[in-house]
């Protein structure tokens, strides 16, 4: 997964699928849009208001993903974890 925040990031930050132990939809914590460290979410990347990706690393950290096309973006991550030439 690539993902950034213009302007803030101007280089994109990389999440390798091999990282990624599991993931479940989540509802969001309170806030508008944007990145930003919540307890019990670990980073948010957040583009819209309610429901959100949660992704729990091998590491034992966190990141929750807000997406306009949630279903979309979902698929997406599935895709990437099961198809072997992304790992």
């Amino acid at each position: 997964i690539y993902f950034r925040w213009p302007p803030l990031q101007k280089k994109y930050r990389f999440l390798p699928a091999e990282e990624v132990d599991r993931q479940e939809l989540r509802k969001g914590p309170p806030m508008k849009y944007g990145p930003a460290y919540f307890y019990k979410y670990g980073w948010v990347h957040k583009a819209n208001d309610g429901e959100g990706v949660q992704l729990y690393l091998k590491s034992g950290k966190k990141i929750f993903f807000g997406s306009g096309e949630l279903v979309v973006f979902q698929n997406a991550i599935d895709l990437m974890r099961k198809n072997e030439r992304w790992n």
